[in-house]
């Protein structure tokens, strides 16, 4: 049974929705689609955005059109059937391997084919870079909901032409946000509801049935994408947005205790003034790491917020990049020889030691940096 998602995909660019900045009239993109142009793309974006559907649309107009996916990419059987002129969609792009990249790169390079890729992981990061450079890359961005409702409107359309059926406006929204963002997933549920039910209307009863649970999209670039946004939330003493991060990331499965460790940084590095966030930030990663969801969310959440409520407050942090900075570029300092070890026979003999365990520290501050700088200058001046 050919899937609905397939029945009622988007013929034109104009029946695409969602992806405007690339699709709309006087965009670059539509012109060079429209003027036969194309070059070689990659098109990256979530799941259930278009990328198939655009690509699809490309090939359609070209009397040569290839498709194939990484996980099912034969090499020899694709030099002997690959033609000249041949525009390729290689789906799931960011899967491909060395020897399948390293076939396609001397065709694109020849103009031999023109390679649409699609793929859902950052192409900087997934894709070789040498396959990057020789082609263009368009985003797509997520479906907002209203995206979503025109797509549940275009599948019940599609039913009334073959019998009398019905939706219900909050069953619709409902499965709007089910999807997240995924056209293919709310067509998919939209498919279900239609044969669970009897009389081919689709309730909300019924629509909660079928999807219970909300789709999450969550590939490497979001598990770092919203790590990010927590600690960027607590920075901006937001603690309503920095636990909405929080349960975003574990709602979608990520690892409890790397979001730990997160805030764990995070305890030292924004709010150093208060060290009772240091101690709960501890106290959360080693519930993360004991206890489990979902009770450690409790405690993971405590220390998010009082994180966030707390001064912000850098020192910790200014103070250890400040002096990496300076291990780093200034000139290289030995230890005191009253500060190094004396805990050997003979070490009074070489002078080490009188530091006495700071009972006399005053004698003996260390290193002042701001002499090493002016003597690494004064020096270089006489030359």
């Amino acid at each position: 049974m050919i899937p609905l998602s397939t029945i009622i995909r988007p013929k034109t660019l104009d029946e695409v929705f969602g992806q405007q900045h690339l699709t709309g009239c006087t965009t670059p993109f539509r012109k060079l689609v429209d003027s036969g142009s194309v070059p070689s793309m990659i098109l990256y974006g979530p799941p259930g955005t278009g990328k198939s559907t655009i690509a699809e649309i490309i090939g359609s107009a070209r009397p040569k059109f290839m498709k194939f996916n990484a996980t099912t990419f034969n090499v020899g059987k694709f030099r002997k059937t690959v033609v000249d002129g041949a525009v390729v969609f290689f789906d799931e792009l960011y899967r491909a391997t060395a020897p399948q990249s390293d076939t396609l790169l001397p065709l694109i390079e020849s103009g031999k084919i023109t390679l649409i890729g699609a793929t859902l992981e950052n192409p900087f990061h997934s894709i070789r870079s040498a396959l990057l450079s020789r082609c263009q890359i368009f985003v797509l961005e997520p479906l907002k909901q209203a995206d979503i409702i025109k797509t549940i409107i275009r599948a019940i359309d599609y039913y009334k032409t073959q019998f009398t059926c019905h939706i219900d406006k909050e069953a619709a929204k409902y499965i709007s946000v089910m999807a997240g963002g995924d056209a293919r997933k709310a067509i998919s549920i939209i498919e279900a509801c239609m044969i669970a039910s009897d009389d081919h209307s689709i309730t909300m009863e019924l629509a909660q049935a079928v999807a219970p649970s909300k789709y999450y999209r969550f590939t490497t670039d979001d598990k770092y994408d919203w790590a990010s946004m927590l600690q960027g939330a607590i920075q901006a003493s937001d603690p309503d947005a920095a636990v909405w991060a929080l349960a975003k990331s574990l709602e979608s499965g990520e690892d409890p205790r790397y979001i730990a460790r997160r805030i764990c940084v995070s305890a030292s590095e924004d709010a150093f003034s208060n060290p009772i966030c240091a101690a709960v930030a501890h106290a959360a990663y080693n519930a993360a790491c004991n206890i489990g969801r979902p009770e450690c969310d409790i405690i993971l959440s405590q220390a998010v917020i009082l994180i966030a409520q707390s001064k912000r407050d850098k020192t910790a942090a200014n103070a250890i990049w400040a002096a990496c900075k300076d291990v780093r570029e200034c000139v290289d300092v030995e230890v005191p020889k009253t500060m190094k070890d004396s805990h050997y026979p003979g070490a009074q003999e070489l002078g080490c030691g009188a530091y006495c365990d700071g009972a006399n520290q005053a004698a003996y501050m260390g290193i002042n940096k701001k002499y090493v700088v002016p003597l690494l200058n004064s020096e270089l001046s006489k030359g």
